[in-house]
């Protein structure tokens, strides 16, 4: 009967390793699918003014 009882946890302690690492991969492969984070390029300006870059001539 004991060893019954020490088979039994054995298994739960290796399925829940199991699917804890399972899920600890899942979570990890998840991470930057939205692709690499950036800073956004400035607005080009529109058409026929001249860039406003803040220097004066």
């Amino acid at each position: 009967m004991l060893v019954f009882l020490i088979h039994i946890h054995y298994c739960l302690f290796v399925m829940r390793s199991f699917f804890t690492t399972v899920l600890m991969v899942l979570l990890l492969n998840a991470c930057g699918l939205k692709g690499p984070l950036y800073l956004p390029q400035p607005a080009a300006p529109e058409s026929g003014q001249a860039p406003a870059d803040g220097k004066k001539k």
